[in-house]
């Protein structure tokens, strides 16, 4: 009898754990189940679309980060897209820091270096790719620059996470 009401009183134990327990469990669970939101842009207008939102939306002293862009661009409207970018993101004080092309070190990559644009910091790969890869807060757009630019804009924090993880992995071994 007495080994029966023991037993009951370790499921009684347990179940009130549970009990504790399991909306932690779910909330944690529910929270990891983002809604990613997924949408393509073409054109230096789409682009012009996502880097004002990602102006509008950091702060001085947040960090957009910067993988590829290490296709040289003859088009002057282009460049002039850029250093625009780049202008804005300065007034602001937004720390900008670019992984690009090693064969880029002596010509356009160093257009935006800190020595042009004080909050722009730049090393560089051997890794050389028609993609950039932005990522800034929760945001993350990968801009395909073919024979049009197109752009895939991503919304969610674990996408983001992932890819600054894997530009902090690059940054590490990456040449000044």
């Amino acid at each position: 009898m007495y080994y029966l009401e023991e037993k009951k009183s370790k499921i009684k134990n347990i179940e009130n754990q549970t009990k504790q327990i399991l909306p932690l469990l779910l909330e944690k669970f529910n929270s990891s189940k983002e809604e990613e939101e997924v949408e393509i842009l073409s054109g230096l207008k789409g682009l012009e679309t996502i880097f004002r939102e990602q102006v509008d939306n950091l702060k001085k002293g947040e960090t957009n980060y910067v993988i590829g862009g290490t296709r040289d661009y003859d088009e002057d409207d282009v460049k002039a897209f850029f250093h625009k970018i780049h202008k804005m993101r300065q007034k602001k004080g937004i720390i900008t820091k670019i992984l690009f092309n090693l064969k880029q070190k002596d010509s356009y990559a160093k257009q935006f270096s800190s020595k042009y644009y004080k909050f722009s910091y730049i090393r560089y790969i051997k890794h050389s790719s028609p993609v950039s890869i932005n990522i800034y807060k929760d945001k993350t757009f990968i801009i395909i620059f073919g024979k049009k630019i197109t752009a895939i804009y991503i919304n969610s924090k674990e996408v983001a996470n992932s890819f600054i993880e894997y530009f902090n992995l690059l940054w590490k071994t990456a040449k000044k």
